[in-house]
């Protein structure tokens, strides 16, 4: 399953240069490597899938694993800057792709004093 986190402008949005500095400040060593395709970076992020809640014997713990991508699968972003908005999306995502995420909007809101959509 997918996650877009989406962030609006009030003023000025960042640059396709800007957002690629942030990614690689942001990230450092934790981004194997950040490409441009088109509309959008892929970044692929250290490790694999994790399951952070299995075992656990949780009555919720099945809806937390319920995702199709094998445990394997590699770790990784999509940033996607279009003239409006910047999506930052996780697709197949560990606890640590979607809190990796979730800082990395937090850090664009406050710098260019974005609107994340809720």
């Amino acid at each position: 399953m997918a996650c877009d986190r989406f962030v609006y402008w009030k003023e000025r949005k960042p640059t396709q240069a800007e957002v690629e500095a942030v990614l690689h400040n942001f990230l450092g060593d934790a981004a194997l490597e950040i490409k441009w395709h088109g509309d959008r970076f892929f970044v692929l992020l250290v490790g694999t899938k994790t399951l952070a809640f299995k075992g656990l014997g949780h009555p919720h713990e099945k809806a937390f694993l319920a995702d199709n991508a094998p445990p394997h699968h590699k770790r990784y972003i999509e940033v996607w800057l279009d003239s409006e908005c910047l999506d930052v999306m996780t697709r197949h995502g560990d606890e640590f792709t979607n809190a990796v995420a979730d800082g990395l909007v937090a850090a664009f809101v406050r710098f260019w004093q974005g609107q994340l959509e809720e």
